[in-house]
């Protein structure tokens, strides 16, 4: 009755796309007047939950905590050398001396934030360390600007603290875990399948024809699709 289709050989963007199309032409049939709607809710829920799997991003607020916490890490970053090149003009010989002190140091430093992420945080924190080391330490002390450094030292690892936990996040959200919703789908989609096609047979073809017809289109359109997909393969091969 209906097509057999290798879902197994779709990837897991296909795989999504598929299961939403075949539930909207179940959902357009009616679930309920197939007599599959508990078969049919429990394959929903599943796909639900693949869903979210495969976009693990979607509806997530680290990914916005994120980029809070690098504009505030920038800012510390851009003010404190701000401030250490106002002093380079200072009138007081100490101040001026510490402050080109710091600003000769932060040449190491230079468009730290504009690096990547990680790159980021590394370079930041070792700042920090050179900065709370003599003679740098004196210095910041000399012009007054610990608070800053302490600011600048609190937002690096404020953002370290949410870039682990979004790894940790996405983590959830593994090649293994895609693997096993994949599974389970596919299981509840062999036993909506199955009895779909015992009410068929029991209640008689008429209720069922136009959804065979429809999801049967839908599966030569991916078989098609695979096949194609093969034969470009062996092509290269």
């Amino acid at each position: 009755m209906f097509l057999n289709l290798k879902i197994s050989n779709l990837r897991n963007s296909e795989f999504v796309q598929f299961f939403v199309d075949f539930l909207a032409i179940f959902k357009k049939h009616d679930p309920v007047k197939l007599q599959v709607e508990s078969h049919y809710q429990e394959l929903e829920q599943e796909n639900e939950v693949l869903g979210q799997v495969f976009h693990p991003q979607r509806g997530s607020m680290i990914t916005g905590d994120l980029v809070v916490e690098d504009d505030r890490r920038d800012a510390a970053f851009r003010g404190i050398s701000m401030v250490i090149d106002g002093f380079t003009h200072s009138y007081k010989p100490e101040l001026r001396d510490a402050a080109l002190l710091l600003q000769d140091s932060l040449a190491d430093f230079k468009g730290a934030d504009r690096l990547n992420y990680s790159a980021e945080t590394s370079t930041l924190s070792d700042l920090v360390v050179k900065w709370r080391t003599e003679p740098m330490a004196g210095a910041i002390n000399t012009i007054g600007q610990s608070a800053w450094l302490d600011e600048l030292d609190t937002a690096n690892k404020r953002f370290n603290e949410r870039f682990l936990a979004r790894i940790e996040e996405e983590a959830d959200s593994s090649d293994i875990k895609m693997k096993e919703q994949r599974d389970k789908v596919a299981i509840v989609y062999a036993e909506l399948i199955k009895h779909t096609e015992a009410h068929a047979t029991i209640n008689g073809m008429e209720n069922y024809q136009e959804l065979v017809k429809e999801v049967n289109i839908l599966i030569q359109n991916y078989d098609k699709m695979l096949n194609t997909r093969k034969g470009n393969n062996n092509e290269t091969n």
